[in-house]
């Protein structure tokens, strides 16, 4: 209305945003002299959105940042520490109680560059929660020659009749994010927050090799999430991953010979359609010892030492909830909650009302995964058969599926036909862990947030369990 007032004759006026709207209130008496003043001073209202100017992008934020450098231009900020002060931020800044440019500061020091220095991480936050720590030592050595070990923290009473676990790197390099996450879980007192008669088992690299390695692979060149299958049965067939063996495994890895594979490769999707390529490669081969998403011969040492962990660790239990942290797949930095279980059984109820309507079955084809044979989620509550058991593997998506398979296909090439410290190995080890880490604060802050609600959604069933409120 002041501004209508003031208006010169023939003037211009620019409408953007329209936040007082944004909380539902009822919006207030418009200001007078509309449509008088406009017309008898021949005034020009136009609204715009910043889309509208999306071709002038670079050069909008190239002069501000030049003019915040050189200090012609002043930034206010106005930050609030913790990811728990997040909603309020979010109400405050609808209210309009920010001055300057409203932020959250979430601790990103959880998360670390390599295997030696996240389980150092891990070690000294399970002593700073006060939980107990124990090891299992693996019998390979990391890359510089030293010690690998899966590590477990346990919090609570050991007869507890609920168990929270917390599994990373089943897949290896995948546990540069499951880490993070398990840290900061401790770092923030969650297991302090747990109810009585709930105890929590957190699991730190489960696969070390391929933690420390950056492969997803173990020792054995094996997926340990197609490794949980009866070994005593016939093995799988995948006859559609026979046609696809040697391009995926080529002798060489020049220029001319991953074209040609990955020619090949696209020219099977093209037949028969992208899903079937990816069911293909990743669903679990067990024909090809040095292929991709090959599931054994026999019980990898990581299955049998989460399976020793579980049988020491979870037999008084009547309730597990397992979270185990996955990443490659799904929009970039969104966390599909995965259940192995069909939507038809009673484990996908469970998890679904735990966790919420998004929570996506494997054997539904609802998941962005593939359908698996031998995911450790799927075959533990037999192993576990005393107990009632609750699992979700949460996938956070990184870059696009193509990326992660030509990463994957580089790293296999290099353990099977190169030379893992050879003149190769630098450019491939930071391909493959940029297709399963995105190194930026943003996608790392939302690792952190959605594991956060996922495991208190799990410790809130596990107590409703226990107490008789299913």
């Amino acid at each position: 209305e002041a501004c209508l007032f003031a208006m010169k004759n023939f003037g211009r006026i620019a409408c953007c945003g329209a936040l007082s709207q944004y909380d539902g209130a009822p919006p207030p008496h418009g200001p007078r002299g509309i449509p008088g003043l406009i017309v008898t001073k021949r005034l020009n209202l136009r609204g715009f959105v910043v889309m509208d100017f999306d071709d002038k992008r670079e050069a909008a934020l190239a002069d501000p940042q030049a003019w915040v450098a050189d200090g012609r231009l002043k930034v206010q900020e106005d930050i609030l520490e913790g990811l728990e002060s997040l909603p309020g931020a979010l109400i405050g800044l609808l209210a309009g109680e920010n001055r300057g440019k409203r932020m959250v500061r979430v601790e990103m020091s959880v998360f670390s560059p390599t295997y030696e220095i996240a389980r150092q991480k891990f070690r000294d936050a399970t002593a700073g929660a006060g939980g107990a720590l124990s090891s299992y030592t693996h019998p390979e050595r990391g890359p510089d020659g030293g010690e690998l070990t899966t590590d477990v923290a346990w919090f609570g009473p050991a007869d507890a009749q609920a168990v929270l676990v917390l599994v990373s790197a089943t897949h290896g390099v995948e546990g540069h994010c499951g880490s993070g996450a398990q840290i900061d879980w401790m770092r923030r007192g969650e297991a302090a927050r747990l109810a009585p008669g709930v105890a929590a088992l957190v699991v730190h690299g489960l696969n070390p090799y391929g933690f420390a390695w950056s492969r997803r692979v173990t020792h054995e060149n094996v997926d340990l999430n197609r490794n949980f299958i009866d070994f005593s049965a016939p093995l799988p067939a995948n006859p559609e991953y026979d046609r696809l063996a040697e391009a995926v495994t080529p002798a060489s890895w020049s220029a001319e010979a991953q074209a040609a594979s990955r020619a090949t490769i696209l020219s099977y999707a093209r037949e028969n359609g992208f899903p079937a390529m990816v069911q293909a490669l990743s669903g679990g081969q067990y024909a090809h010892p040095d292929g991709i998403f090959y599931g054994g011969r026999s019980e990898t040492w990581s299955r049998r030492t989460l399976q020793a962990i579980f049988r020491e660790r979870l037999s008084a239990a009547s309730d597990i909830g397992i979270i185990d942290y996955h990443t490659g797949l799904g929009p970039v930095g969104y966390a599909e909650q995965i259940v192995s279980a069909g939507p038809e059984t009673e484990a996908y109820r469970r998890a679904a009302a735990w966790h919420g309507a998004a929570a996506a079955s494997i054997d539904g084809g609802d998941s962005v995964s593939a359908k698996l044979a031998g995911d450790w989620l799927g075959a533990i509550p037999a192993f576990l058969s005393h107990a009632c058991v609750t699992g979700i593997a949460l996938e956070y998506g990184t870059v696009d599926t193509t990326k992660v398979m030509d990463a994957l296909r580089a790293d296999n090439w290099l353990h099977a036909r190169g030379d893992p410290l050879g003149p190769d190995a630098a450019g491939i080890k930071a391909q493959i862990r940029a297709a399963f880490y995105v190194d930026d604060e943003l996608w790392r802050g939302m690792v952190l947030g959605q594991s956060l609600i996922a495991a208190r959604q799990a410790a809130a069933g596990l107590k409703r369990a226990i107490t008789g409120a299913r």
